[in-house]
């Protein structure tokens, strides 16, 4: 009977610890299968932004995901020794991606991230991996702009193009909204108390189409896509700011419009009056990525002395994007 029961006892601790290990192993492959998101830039380096879960993005508590954070993280040799809190809740970073490249076609590029490397674009210096992804332009390759996005898991990218002010997209735009982008110069100038004289749509069409612009489109299927744009006007310096001792002065413009085949909503459109045209602040689009029905944005913030990277919902108001 002791003997049994000694049996019994053993088999009884082996089915738990199975168990046990069973529940870690389906554990680690949760967190290993959830849907991340990457940056690549055009010299091959990806840097790990962030992980979904059920609707919600969360940024990768990655070293300089904050732009607050003034930290110089060591560069581990390579990517098994890189500290497991810098990837939580991920148990591990993935090695194989799917890259979208920026201005690319629907085609996904299989990549694969192997060792560690420092990532510098700008004034964002952080840790990235190195992957086997060769950028197209060699004039680029040494050189760290954004490539694209790159995920893992249950997540599709967008195919995202980029246009300038000489492009038919941006005079597509102007000449179908001149007239909000009037409004929105003149409700800031009302905000600011500021005087609002000698415009008027037509004036400010003319302008747009001289203007230094960046527009970004990601589409995603269907006759749906998603258009943020920011554009620079400058014009001579009125009485007041030749006091000032400047002679030019700026209007910035960001908007956001959404198109569903022939229908076109603008999410908003904002125009903003700059000191001597000093721009403070700007996004840019670097991809978009949909998961069943929902669509994000991948974008790039920067200032005057910062750099940082977001997952965004179009959908939202102003505030939560820019």
């Amino acid at each position: 009977m002791r003997r049994s029961s000694d049996i019994t006892r053993r088999i009884a601790a082996m089915v738990a610890a199975a168990s046990l290990l069973g529940a870690h192993a389906t554990a680690q492959r949760a967190a290993s299968e959830r849907p991340v998101v990457a940056v690549v830039a055009t010299n091959g380096t990806l840097l790990p932004l962030a992980t979904l879960s059920g609707d919600e993005w969360s940024m990768l508590p990655w070293p300089q995901h904050d732009h607050e954070d003034d930290s110089s993280p060591a560069l581990p040799a390579r990517i098994d020794p890189i500290p497991a809190e810098w990837m939580a809740p991920l148990s591990s970073l993935p090695t194989t991606w799917r890259l979208q490249p920026l201005n690319g076609d629907a085609r996904r590029i299989g990549i694969r991230a192997g060792t560690t490397a420092v990532w510098n674009l700008a004034l964002f210096d952080t840790v990235g991996l190195v992957t086997d992804y060769v950028d197209p332009d060699s004039r680029d390759r040494s050189w760290n702009f954004n490539a694209g996005v790159a995920v893992v898991g249950d997540i599709e990218t967008l195919p995202t193009s980029t246009f300038h002010e000489s492009s038919p997209e941006w005079r597509g735009v102007v000449a179908r909204h001149a007239p909000e982008f009037f409004n929105a110069e003149r409700s800031d100038a009302r905000r600011a108390g500021a005087r609002f004289k000698g415009h008027s749509p037509a004036a400010t069409a003319s302008e747009l189409l001289k203007a230094e612009v960046s527009l970004y489109r990601v589409s995603a299927g269907s006759g749906r896509t998603y258009e943020y744009f920011e554009a620079i006007v400058t014009r001579p310096g009125d009485a007041d700011s030749r006091r000032l001792n400047c002679p030019t002065q700026s209007v910035e413009y960001h908007g956001l419009i959404e198109r569903h085949e022939l229908h076109e909503e603008i999410r908003w459109i904002s125009g903003v009056a700059l000191s001597c045209g000093a721009l403070t602040e700007g996004m840019e689009v670097v991809g978009g990525v949909r998961s069943r029905d929902r669509v994000w944005l991948v974008v790039e913030y920067s200032g005057d002395d910062w750099q940082e990277f977001a997952v965004v919902d179009p959908a939202g108001p102003e505030s939560k994007i820019r």
